[in-house]
């Protein structure tokens, strides 16, 4: 385990990370939105910039570059015979081993990035760096590339950027938030999905409700007064504080359906309903404005539309407290 302070100023604005752990055999993904300082960082373990690398590792910036000649040719740079045949071998995999005879520069950006994929993973270098590794990926190819890395890093020292969170929790042992150069928080990536340390990491994560009221705690959980209304969510917090409620955890009904044990039940009528890439986000006014993401078949079965009255639940371990 390795534990990095790093202090890397660039550009006019600076990265300070302190405590970062990497560990080992494992792969810990740095995410965060852009803009925040993760690829600052990754140069900063590669030795691109700020002196020696802190890593010894095979590196692949986020925009890989190719030289004149075959795609082949390339794909071999930096590579002993045993590591240029892996690299053939990943190729296939990848599904570009047909374009390894084509001159370079007609490689489309996807392809580019699989190569330099390739190229990467089959150095036996005692760590493996990537940057966004699937941002040139068409969407058609993306779930093969992201299951070829999860085996290939499967066990290996690994540092990966990336702001999709599909590949953060596809991939990572471990995940470090990062947001305007500083380390947010850090942990196994289940455990920080489920118990982000602040606001701040929950909308990182995109992770939807933050409602805030006064707490008071009991028994493990804690009670947060929103008006006349109340959340319950683990933590413990007395006073001032924040309930962060995932999208994906608020359940909807309809009125007279059968009775549920969760512990947070509101009423409230549909205010909005946007369509995203492959759910709906439902905005509801239960006195606060509480947003469920559903699918369109669910939203179909319960006929949600605007002014629609629902009922909307959330089971009280699903909820996050954290001090305002």
């Amino acid at each position: 385990m390795t534990s990095l302070d790093i202090r890397v100023p660039e550009n006019g604005s600076v990265v300070d990370v302190e405590g970062l752990v990497l560990e080992s055999d494992s792969v810990t993904v740095l995410f965060g939105p852009n803009g925040a300082g993760k690829t600052t960082i990754l140069r900063r373990l590669a030795g691109i910039i700020g002196g020696e690398p802190l890593l010894a590792c095979s590196y692949q910036p986020q925009s890989p570059y190719l030289f004149r000649g075959l795609a082949g040719y390339n794909l071999g740079l930096g590579l002993d015979a045993e590591e240029a045949s892996r690299g053939g071998t990943l190729a296939g995999s990848l599904g570009i081993r047909d374009l390894l005879m084509e001159p370079s520069h007609t490689l489309s950006g996807g392809e580019t990035q699989r190569l330099a994929i390739a190229r990467t993973l089959a150095r036996r270098a005692e760590w493996v760096l990537l940057d966004e590794p699937l941002s040139a990926i068409d969407t058609a190819d993306r779930s093969t590339v992201l299951r070829l890395l999860a085996n290939e890093l499967n066990g290996r020292s690994a540092v990966v950027v990336t702001h999709d969170l599909d590949v953060a929790v596809a991939l990572a042992d471990q995940i470090a938030v990062i947001d305007h150069g500083r380390l947010l928080q850090q942990g196994p990536v289940s455990s920080v999905l489920r118990a982000p340390v602040s606001v701040e990491v929950a909308r990182i994560f995109g992770l939807g409700n933050i409602v805030e009221g006064e707490g008071q705690a009991a028994d493990g959980l804690t009670t947060v007064a929103v008006g006349r209304l109340v959340v319950v969510g683990t933590g413990s917090v007395d006073g001032p504080a924040r309930a962060i409620i995932p999208g994906d955890s608020v359940v909807l009904s309809r009125p007279g359906h059968l009775e549920t044990s969760e512990r947070n039940r509101w009423t409230g009528r549909v205010v909005e309903i946007r369509k995203t890439a492959s759910v709906l986000e439902v905005t509801a006014d239960v006195g606060f404005p509480l947003v469920s993401v559903v699918t369109s078949g669910a939203a179909d079965d319960l006929g949600l539309e605007v002014g629609v009255e629902i009922v909307a639940s959330v089971k009280a371990t699903a909820v996050v407290i954290v001090p305002a």
